[in-house]
């Protein structure tokens, strides 16, 4: 297929099938209008892979009426008619009872059930990639998904898995779409940002091209003025241009006259070009034609026939001289064609008056509802008695729009089940507009609470617990508590603030109605209000709501309800002294959740990240280190985003605690990733919270202090941590003023209110502001506050801030209270080495050698030196920019880190001494309490300044000095 004017892309797209046989695959993108030649491009592509016996899969979106996944079944529908039993379910492999929800065709053919419904649906996306990635791995394999821009919402979600799961595969995914779809805007959107290869953005051919094309068509060579002017008509778009050429032929055949003003009858657009094609044909034919535009871009030639009331055979006479006349074309699917072109069908059905079309969308689904396509589509019967009920001029006949609701309520149940959630809640707010007031209150709330939990389980909870509260207002009103009571409890465990009232009064009001309801709906409920009252800042509704469902769920006697009471009991237990009773509850539900069900999985992940949040307050990073590998298992083998966003952040964290900075970074991205995925709308302002801890250390970079503002109205606790994270990151970047101003926005300490899960962390960073801006009478407050938690460490969920003695030492510093100073960072020095918290052991070493400078005795100098000579080390290694400068500030007044005796500092005559004893660099960290790593640079920067080549000599140097008296 020769491709004048599109040579770039096709290079371009050649390169990215190339690189993906190479093993670097992935997605590669390309868009235009209508018209502008995507799919001629990806068929051309289609034309390379065949010749290097690259297979190729192909699907489409379709504009109104398809199921959900429907350019996915197609492309496994084209796999299935390529390869035997044995080859299809070895390439489907695990992965076949997911794969069967989507496409139940696919069970047919092997005789597989589909998988039972779990809560996520990354195990299907990750059937569709291993599935690809199976059948890849001989020959490659090329899938091209056209017209995405009609796709449903979850087929974009997998494009978007895909765009991440693909890239060391042998899979090319080309997806092709409409770069302006004004009904089709989300969509559009959401192709715009997915990770790709390449992304190619075609535009209108040039006026060489367009030449080329005027002069084919004719069969003479045109003007170069006359190429010039249909470029200018066309603006390169090939369909036009292709139309026009058309029509050059014609008149060039019929003797009409061509100069450069032709064509002298300009048609406006592609659709005028196409209806005056239209206009040539036989009624017969327009009337196919126009009941095939009603199906859609793809149509059955059976459900046609039976709109149009003739036989099949009939049927197949008419589309063949509509396919002579270059409007259609066969489909790959036996018994199926399409219009040549969606712009094609678009100008055909543009044609048709509003009654005919209500006439034509009417018959077309009662072919369908009798089955004239073989399999019932409840999405195409919908779509299509809404579409007749949305165009009927004489006004909405009650009958037919509640049949329309019906069908759209059959085709949300379809969705739902083949895990289609955004699809589920595009069908179910359908079925609510077109029953309207026709629909009894009952069913228009049992309607609501279907579109809730589609809305919930695509992450949409905002829009979730909307239509909650509507549906609630209803079941009030018919006296259902039951209903009621399902309103409350669809929006569960997401501990948002914003959402938390709505939830607590639905709670509240179906509690009050259910006085002697089911123990188990009784606990359900509790457990709710106990999480929205936390976030309504009601630690005492919370601790009795708590307890309370724990005491129904064990009336209930039901192990599911009884480890929701227990999630819920954790929220009173979040305060510091409550730790003990946190560990015991995690046991409890670890020892209930025993199994491998997706239910224990997920009980005992959460079991596991309240494990690891207590260590992080108790300061054992190690222990924490030793939870990690269970949650990663465990949210491993669910694959879901949120599992996987907060065992990631956990990660991030202690990654940063251990001085792995830059590694920190790159896994709390990834986390941030997981936490938008899974419909966080907090995830940015969380991740700029965590950006901050890691930037104390790594140096705060300018955009930190943009991700991290707040309007000078918000308000509450949430607000007034993010406030001092903003505040201290101002101050990093010398912006004191405005720091200083953030600060000024807070409560005074003595009338501050933090929840109790929140005052470490909220008391440490106002600490830390205050020091930095020397606010001293705050300093001394919040000491105060502290100072009975000696022994604990803030942070653990958002972000870790180190230990309580970290910070009051460094405010008694503030304050001049060097006594008290020392005995709290030496206190946190020490953790920091047995941890090997090495961002915090230089903090701690740096500002205790502060300390001891003040002092100044003779002692207290070498003691400094001492210390900044180890910080030193460990700054500059962890490229911690703002601690090397503050060493370098202090031994100003210390003095040099060595003596002039010795080209070794102190840390250095250590590691002499160890390498002289025999002890590798692994036994000399140890021995240190430092990295393997670290011991190796100083091992190399003794054989440097003493100009040794190897350990023996070091040995050697060591015996000399110590016989001089020079070294211990």
């Amino acid at each position: 297929m020769r491709l004048t004017g599109r040579e770039r892309e096709a290079r371009a797209l050649e390169g990215a099938l190339g690189r993906a046989l190479s093993g670097e695959g992935g997605v590669v993108a390309v868009s235009g209008e209508a018209g502008i030649g995507k799919t001629t491009l990806a068929r051309a592509l289609g034309q390379v892979a065949a010749k290097r016996g690259v297979p190729l899969l192909w699907g489409r979106g379709v504009d109104s009426g398809a199921p959900a996944f429907w350019p996915w079944r197609q492309v496994v529908r084209g796999r299935m008619e390529t390869v035997d039993d044995v080859t299809l379910r070895a390439e489907v492999g695990g992965g076949a009872g997911e794969l069967v929800r989507a496409v139940p065709e696919l069970g047919s053919r092997l005789g597989l059930e589909p998988c039972p419904l779990g809560e996520g649906r990354v195990r299907l996306f990750d059937a569709f990639a291993s599935f690809l990635r199976r059948a890849s791995r001989s020959t490659g394999l090329l899938v091209v998904l056209d017209d995405l821009q009609w796709a449903d919402g979850g087929s974009l979600r997998l494009v978007e898995h895909l765009g991440e799961d693909l890239t060391s595969s042998r899979v090319l995914l080309l997806i092709a779409y409409r770069s302006s779809e004004g009904a089709a805007g989300e969509a559009v959107a959401a192709l715009d940002a997915v990770r790709t290869v390449d992304r190619i953005g075609l535009r209108g051919l040039p006026v060489e091209a367009v030449h080329h094309e005027l002069s084919s068509a004719s069969g003479r060579v045109v003007s170069g003025a006359l190429s010039a002017r249909v470029h200018v008509l066309t603006g390169g778009n090939p369909l036009y241009l292709s139309e026009l050429a058309r029509l050059l032929a014609e008149d060039v055949s019929a003797g009409k006259p061509v100069d450069e003003g032709w064509p002298h009858a300009v048609p406006a657009t592609v659709r005028a070009l196409v209806r005056r094609r239209l206009g040539r044909l036989a009624n017969r034919i327009r009337a196919v034609l126009h009941a095939a535009a009603v199906v859609g871009s793809e149509f059955s030639v059976a459900v046609v026939a039976a709109m149009v009331r003739v036989p099949a055979m009939a049927c197949l006479e008419a589309l063949d001289e509509a396919g002579a006349a270059g409007l259609v074309e066969a489909s790959s699917q036996p018994g199926r064609q399409r219009f040549v072109h969606a712009l094609i069908r678009e100008a055909v059905h543009a044609d048709l008056p509003a009654a005919e079309q209500v006439r034509l969308h009417l018959a077309a689904a009662d072919a369908l509802e009798a089955g004239a396509d073989r399999e019932i589509q409840p999405s195409a019967v919908a779509q299509h008695r809404a579409t007749a009920v949305a165009v009927a001029a004489d006004g909405v006949d009650p009958v037919e729009a509640l049949r329309a609701a019906q069908w759209a309520g059959y085709a949300a149940d379809e969705a739902m089940h083949q895990l289609a959630w955004e699809e589920a809640a595009c069908l179910r707010r359908l079925a609510l507009d077109l029953a309207g007031a026709w629909m009894d209150s009952l069913a228009r709330c049992q309607l609501l609470l279907g579109l809730a939990r589609a809305l919930q389980r695509s992450g949409a909870l905002a829009a979730s617990v909307e239509a909650c509260s509507a549906a609630a207002d209803l079941a009030r009103g018919v006296g259902r508590p039951d209903l009621l009571a399902q309103a409350a409890l669809v929006v569960q465990g997401v501990g948002d603030p914003l959402l938390s009232p709505t939830l607590q009064r639905l709670a509240e009001e179906a509690l009050s109605v259910l006085s002697n309801g089911p123990p188990a709906t009784r606990s359900r409920l509790l457990a709710q209000l106990a999480e929205a009252r936390l976030y309504q800042d009601d630690e005492e509704g919370t601790e009795t709501h708590s307890r309370d469902a724990l005491a129904e769920a064990e009336l209930a006697g039901d192990r599911d309800t009884l480890i929701v009471a227990l999630r819920a009991r954790r929220l009173a237990t979040f305060s510091p002294e409550r730790a003990d009773d946190t560990l015991e509850l995690a046991d409890r539900v670890l020892q209930l959740a025993s199994g491998w069900s997706a239910a224990d999985v997920r009980h005992a992940f959460w079991a596991h990240v309240w494990q690891a949040q207590v260590w992080f307050l108790r300061g054992r990073l190690d222990l924490v280190a030793d939870e990690l590998q269970p949650l990663a298992a465990r949210a491993q083998e669910l694959r879901e985003p949120l599992l996987a966003a907060h065992q990631l952040r956990l990660r991030a964290i202690l990654s940063g605690a251990r001085g792995q900075l830059t590694h920190a970074l790159e896994v709390g991205e990834a986390a941030q990733d997981a936490f938008a995925r899974s419909g966080q709308a907090t995830a940015d302002g969380q991740h700029a919270g965590f950006r901050c801890s890691v930037a104390r250390f790594a140096g705060y970079p300018p955009d930190l202090a943009t991700a991290l503002a707040l309007p000078p109205a918000a308000a509450g606790p949430f607000a007034d941590l993010g406030r001092l994270r903003w505040a201290l990151a101002l101050a990093g970047l010398g912006r004191r003023d405005e720091a200083a101003t953030e600060y000024r926005r807070l409560d005074p300490v003595g009338v501050w209110r933090l929840p109790t899960y929140l005052r470490l962390t909220g008391w440490t960073l106002r600490l830390r502001a205050a020091v930095a801006l020397e606010v001293l009478p705050d300093v001394a407050e919040l000491i105060q506050l502290l100072a009975p938690h000696r022994g604990l460490h803030a942070g653990g969920g958002l972000s870790y801030d180190g230990p309580v003695e970290l910070a009051v030492g460094a405010g008694a510093a503030a304050l001049g209270r060097l006594d008290a100073a020392e005995a709290d960072l030496t206190a946190a020095l020490h953790w920091s080495r047995t941890q090997h918290a090495r961002p915090f052991l230089v903090e701690a070493a740096v500002d205790l050698a502060g300390v001891r400078a003040r002092r100044a005795g003779p002692a207290d100098l070498k003691a400094a030196r001492t210390l900044l000579d180890e910080a030193e080390a460990i700054a500059t290694e962890l490229a911690m920019v703002a601690f090397t400068a503050r060493v370098q500030r202090l031994r100003s007044v210390v003095g040099p880190a060595a003596s002039a005796a010795s080209p070794l500092s102190a840390r250095e005559h250590e590691v002499a001494q160890l390498v002289a004893r025999g002890l590798t660099n692994r036994r000399i960290a140890q021995t240190l309490v430092l990295s393997e790593r670290t011991a190796e640079n100083h091992v190399q920067h003794i054989l440097t300044n003493l100009g040794l080549d190897n350990r023996t000599q070091i040995a050697a140097w060591v015996a000399s000095h110590q016989r001089a008296g020079q070294i211990e």
